[in-house]
Formats: structure tokens, sequence, C-alpha cells
């Protein structure tokens, strides 16, 4: 006890060692408030030590007698930590946080990261050793050279050191195996099932994001119509030249363009009238393409190299987030 010591002190264990009973010699005074203390020395058999900020688990009480019921400190009770530490990255330029296998969406390319690290069975931040935050063990690719600071050994904060290239899909990848915490934990890369044991995935936290610049111009989807009664349908598209909205014919194929659930024939017509060019669709069997869903790939291009805006934002990212979806009735 602090403040007003109480000793001696004694400990019985019972239940196999897992429950520690203590008490006074003396009695405690009725009009006194004793502060007690758990060291955050404390370890279990294997070297687990108590879950919390580090500076020990601490409660104040009053009682007339010795202690007798279990001790549920705070309301919290005590917990030793078995915890594997998790890791959530934040994109910092007012973006979201994701999880493993999860996408950050488009940044700038001046962008900075931090990790935020935590034991997400007890839903707290977890200290982590910093010397196993590292470029080894934290990578980026294509590769970016990155330096580190860290807040409390909870918060790690990459920032590149040059500006990243633009337009590039950018994978980073944290080796949580050989991230440790301060009780000896190995990390785990998923949120369920919140790190206890193996997660059933390689250990590996990665999370993508793309790096982007506004466009002036962009490809957009223009526009459909039907040829005939239902079962041929034409699309356009809006390009960024002056003089027409002609595409590069290379772009589309069987590989840039789908229907769920249809087979289809593909017809290409230049219209030297509407100067544009005409993606011309029909069924093979001749039945209606209505109520179905078509699909354009970002890799169509116009005849100057523009390829798909499909999200509208004037920024050329590439994958699926330029892909475009129309649903034709």
């Amino acid at each position: 006890t602090l403040g007003a010591p109480l000793d001696p002190i004694t400990f019985n264990w019972v239940n196999n060692n897992t429950r520690l009973e203590f008490r006074t010699v003396n009695l405690y005074l009725s009009t006194q408030s004793y502060l007690i203390k758990i060291s955050k020395s404390a370890r279990d058999s294997i070297g687990n030590g108590i879950f919390g900020s580090y500076t020990g688990a601490i409660c104040n009480e009053f009682t007339t007698t010795d202690w007798y019921q279990p001790w549920d400190p705070g309301g919290t009770g005590i917990w030793y930590d078995y915890g594997k530490p998790i890791g959530f990255i934040i994109e910092n330029d007012g973006g979201v946080g994701n999880w493993d296998n999860s996408n950050l969406g488009n940044i700038t390319t001046s962008d900075s990261f931090t990790v935020l690290f935590g034991d997400w069975i007890v839903m707290a931040y977890e200290e982590v050793l910093p010397a196993d935050v590292n470029a080894t063990n934290i990578t980026f690719s294509p590769a970016v050279d990155f330096t580190i600071t860290t807040t409390d050994n909870i918060y790690y904060t990459l920032v590149p050191t040059a500006p990243l290239t633009a337009d590039t899909d950018y994978t980073i990848s944290i080796n949580m195996g050989n991230i440790i915490d301060t009780n000896n934990n190995s990390g785990a890369d998923g949120y369920y099932p919140m790190g206890i044991g193996v997660d059933g995935n390689d250990n590996v936290m990665r999370v993508k994001f793309n790096t982007h610049t506004t466009q002036t111009d962009a490809l957009h989807y223009g526009g459909y119509s039907w040829v005939d009664f239902y079962e041929e349908v034409r699309f356009w598209f809006n390009t960024p030249n002056t003089d027409n909205d002609y595409l590069d014919h290379s772009t589309i194929n069987y590989d840039t363009i789908s229907i769920d659930g249809r087979n289809f024939y593909i017809e290409l017509e230049d219209s030297i009238l509407d100067k544009r060019t005409y993606i011309k669709i029909k069924s093979v069997d001749n039945e209606s393409l209505r109520w179905y869903w078509v699909n354009f790939s970002y890799k169509i291009a116009d005849i100057d190299g523009y390829t798909l805006d499909g999200n509208w934002n004037n920024r050329l990212e590439g994958d699926d987030r330029d892909d475009y979806s129309k649903y034709i009735n």
C-alpha cells in the first residue's frame, strides 16, 4: 500500500497459482483511504505482464477489514497481456485509415502515413518495440525511402523523403510477425480473430493506395441508345479532343468490356457525321440486353491516349477506381 503503508502483507496463491490473495497483518483504518498498486514488472509464468499503460495498475479503496473478495480495481480487472498487436494505417492528408488488405484510396504525392498499433482484445492502444518498426519490416512497393518517428511507441509516422510518383499504384507492407509489443507478443495482420493466435493469413499487413494528379481533361462515358428493339445497343464516350470523340480501337475488346451473365458481339463504328466512335453491342443469341450491367475498363482510351475516368473526379488513378458500369433498360 502507498500513502499509508501497512506492513507486513501476506500472500497466498490459490486455484493452481492463477489467483493471488493478499492481506495485511494489521487492520485497515476505517477513516483512511488506501492506494493499492500492482507493479508494472509483475509477470506470469511465461513472462507476460499485466495489460495497461505500463505504469502499473492503481486503485483506491476503503475498508475496515481485510481483503476477502475478488478485487476488481477501478471496475476494469487485471488483464494479462496475451493479445497480439494489430496495425492500422492512416493516411495523414485527411484520408481514411485501414486494416489489412484495404485500400487507402487516392492520395497526393506529398502525403505521409501513420501506423497505429493496438491490442484490440481490450480495445486499447499498445506499445511496440521501436527497434522493430524499421525499413526492413515496413516496405513500400514500388520502393520508397522514408523516415520513421514515433509518439509513445504507439504511433509511428512514415514520411517519404521525396515526393511519390504521380499516377502510381503503391502497396505498404508490414511484417507483423516481426513487430513485438512490450510484453513480448508478436503482431497479427488481421482484425479478426482480434489477434488471438494464428489468423489464417500470411501475417503481413498490406494496404494499397494510388497517387493522383488532377487532370484538366479526361475520357468520360458519354451515353447509350438502342439500335433496334432491345437487341443491340450502342455506347459512346466524350473525349478531351476538341475536334472529335474517336476512340483507340485497340483498347476495345472482350477484356475491357463485359456484361454480367451474357455473351455478346462487339462492333466499332467511327461516325464521320458525329465525329465519334460508337461501340455497338449485340447479344449472341439475339435476346434482349435490357436490364443488364455493361462494364467498361479504365484501359479504354481515345486516339490521343486519354484513358477512362470512370468515377468522374478528373483524376486518372487507374485500376478498378476508374472502371465504369452502366445499367441499361
